[in-house]
C-alpha cells in the first residue's frame, strides 16, 4: 500500500474519530452548554466549576429560583439544607479562588437568564475586601463557554477536556449498578449538596491550621487606609457589588462575612494591615445597609466560633457543620448588621481584635 493511502487512512481515522468526539461532547454536553442534562445520563459534577457553572446557571434547572455563591467559603453549603430552611429550590455555583469581578459577571448572567430568582445567598470572602474592582484571580478562564459566539465553541466539542469528561458520564451511567466501580467512583458529586464540597476530605483542627501557618515575628507598624486604598475599596463594592444587586431589586440578598479564624487576624495584625481591613469593613457594610434588598450578616464577634481553630482546616476555611449552622443563623436572622446597631458592631469588632494577644495561641501550642 502506498504512503498516500496509509495517510489517507490515517487522516480518515482521525478525522472519523474527531468528530465522533464531538458528537458525543454535543450530545451528552457534560459542561451543560447546549442544554439541561438529559434524564438517562449520570452527570458527574465535578470539581470544575468554571466549566460548569454557567452551564448550570443557564441549563441545568430552568425551575430554580435561588442562588448559592461566593468563593470556597461557601462550597461546603448543602443545597438541600437552604431549600428547607427557605422554602426554595436552590442551585450552588461557588468559585474557589474568585475575586469579586468574577462573581459579578457569573451574578449578572444569572439575574439575566433566570427571571425568578427570590434570594441570593452570597458569601464576601473577607480577604479579598481590600482588592482592585478588576483584579481576577485565575488568567485561563473557558471564555468560550460564557459567551454568545456559537463560532468559537469547537474549543468546546472538540477539546479534550469535554471529551474526557463526556466519557467519565457516560462510564458513570453504565456501570454504577457495579458495587466494585460504585465504590471507585464514590467521591463523584451528583447532586449540589455534594458538588465541590470538600468538608469530609479535610481535617479541621488547631493542629491542622498553625501546620500551614507561617508567622510572620517581626510585628509591622499599623496603618490605616491611604486616599487611594478607600477609593480602590469603594470601586470594587460599587462595580462589583452594588451594580449587580441594582439589575434586580426583587431579589432578597443574604450576604455575609465569611467568618476567618483568629490565626487570620493575627497574621494581619503582624504585617500591619488590621486596621486597614476593618476600615475597608466599615466602608462595605456602609455601603451594603443602604440597599434595602440586602441582609447583612457578620460572625466576626462570636469569639467561639473564630477562636476555636478546631473549626478550620486552614487560617480562613471553616467546616461544613459551620456552614450548617450559619444557615440557621441567617434564617433566624442572628447575627444581623443594622443600622441601629452597627457602631456597637463595629467598635465590638475593633476592641477585640486590634486588642487580642495573638502571642497565647502559640505559647499553649508549644506547651
Amino acid at each position: 500500500m502506498s504512503s498516500k493511502k496509509w495517510l489517507a487512512i490515517f487522516f480518515s481515522i482521525v478525522i472519523t474519530v474527531a468528530i465522533i468526539a464531538a458528537i458525543l461532547v454535543i450530545i451528552i454536553d457534560p459542561c451543560f452548554h447546549y442544554h439541561a442534562p438529559l434524564s438517562f445520563i449520570k452527570y458527574n459534577l465535578n470539581n470544575e466549576e468554571r466549566y460548569l457553572n454557567n452551564g448550570i446557571i443557564k441549563h441545568y434547572d430552568y425551575d430554580y429560583d435561588a442562588i448559592i455563591t461566593g468563593t470556597s467559603h461557601t462550597e461546603n453549603f448543602k443545597v438541600s439544607e437552604f431549600n428547607n430552611l427557605f422554602n426554595c429550590n436552590s442551585i450552588k455555583v461557588p468559585l474557589a479562588g474568585a475575586e469579586f469581578k468574577e462573581l459579578a459577571e457569573q451574578t449578572s448572567i444569572a439575574i439575566k437568564y433566570n427571571k425568578n430568582i427570590k434570594y441570593i445567598l452570597y458569601g464576601i470572602t473577607y480577604s479579598d475586601i481590600l482588592n482592585d474592582k478588576d483584579a481576577v484571580k485565575y488568567s485561563e478562564y473557558p471564555t468560550y463557554l460564557y459567551d454568545e459566539n456559537i463560532f468559537n465553541d469547537y474549543k468546546y466539542i472538540f477539546s479534550g477536556q469535554a471529551i474526557k469528561l463526556a466519557i467519565r458520564d457516560i462510564t458513570f451511567t453504565l456501570l454504577r449498578s457495579e458495587k466494585l466501580i460504585n465504590k471507585l467512583i464514590s467521591s463523584a458529586a451528583t447532586n449540589f449538596d455534594e458538588y465541590v464540597n470538600w468538608s469530609n476530605k479535610n481535617v479541621f483542627s488547631k493542629e491542622a491550621v498553625l501546620k500551614q501557618y507561617k508567622r510572620v515575628l517581626a510585628k509591622s507598624e499599623i496603618t490605616e487606609l491611604s486616599e487611594e486604598e478607600i477609593n480602590r475599596v469603594k470601586e470594587n463594592i460599587e462595580e462589583n457589588i452594588i451594580n449587580v444587586i441594582n439589575l434586580n431589586k426583587d431579589i432578597q440578598y443574604y450576604m455575609f462575612l465569611a467568618p476567618h479564624s483568629i490565626v487570620w487576624w493575627d497574621s494581619i495584625s503582624q504585617n500591619g494591615d488590621i486596621l486597614k481591613y476593618l476600615e475597608a469593613e466599615e466602608i462595605w457594610i456602609n455601603y451594603l445597609l443602604e440597599c434595602e434588598n440586602v441582609k447583612l450578616y457578620s460572625f466576626f464577634n462570636n469569639y467561639e466560633l473564630t477562636c476555636n481553630l478546631d473549626n478550620y482546616r486552614d487560617f480562613t476555611h471553616y467546616s461544613g457543620d459551620i456552614n450548617s449552622q450559619i444557615l440557621e443563623w441567617i434564617k433566624n436572622d442572628e447575627y444581623l448588621i443594622t443600622k441601629e446597631n452597627v457602631n456597637e458592631y463595629l467598635e465590638k469588632e475593633r476592641n477585640f481584635y486590634l486588642n487580642y494577644n495573638y502571642n497565647q495561641i502559640f505559647i499553649e501550642t508549644e506547651s
